[in-house]
């Protein structure tokens, strides 16, 4: 829904729970509208907040990507689907409204989840958060630029005659460079 439209709907909403049907002159509020957009457990009266419930909900429908693929909503909304971004398609600039609003910001959503390892076939060594809140490339950003793999699936990281992950460096790191290296090896070994 546009920015617009939910700030008219709240003026709306708010009008009517302070002044009610007859609108006869300005009132004061009782409460802050955050409090009443609280849950009723929490004291307030459950009322959606229209601004996070239209940030939240492209997030929501874009999980659902991911996890049911072929549901007939999504592949009816499958026009303009150019290739992928990691896990979540690429957006053409002749997609539908329903497509680009899904996915025209596939970064929040790849920010918003982690992962779990499992085979390691669907998991992106770098960029996912496989391994705590943040993406090995964001914690470790010195490593990252010394490896000559920078894309790929965990699994394919994961030598298994070793029994250990592999970085492929492309060179001797420096002293300087090290302790971020031995970081990065502690975390992976946990």
């Amino acid at each position: 829904m546009p920015k617009g439209v939910g700030v008219q709907i709240n003026c709306i909403r708010r009008r009517f729970l302070w002044q009610g049907v007859d609108s006869t002159g300005r009132k004061p509020t009782l409460v802050k509208w955050s409090s009443v957009c609280c849950p009723k457990q929490m004291g307030g009266l459950g009322v959606i907040n229209l601004e996070h419930f239209n940030q939240v909900m492209p997030l929501k429908w874009s999980w659902q990507w991911l996890e049911r693929r072929e549901a007939l909503w999504l592949r009816v909304g499958r026009y303009g689907e150019e290739g992928w971004f990691g896990h979540l398609p690429m957006v053409s600039p002749h997609a539908t409204t329903l497509f680009k609003g899904l996915f025209g910001d596939e970064l929040a959503l790849l920010e918003a989840i982690s992962w779990e390892l499992g085979y390691g076939t669907l998991v992106r060594f770098w960029e996912d958060c496989w391994r705590g809140t943040d993406s090995l490339r964001s914690l470790f950003h010195v490593v990252f630029q010394c490896t000559s793999r920078r894309e790929g699936f965990a699994r394919e990281f994961w030598s298994s005659n070793a029994s250990e992950w592999v970085l492929h460096l492309r060179r001797v790191l420096q002293e300087w460079e090290a302790p971020q290296l031995s970081s990065c090896s502690a975390l992976l070994q946990e």
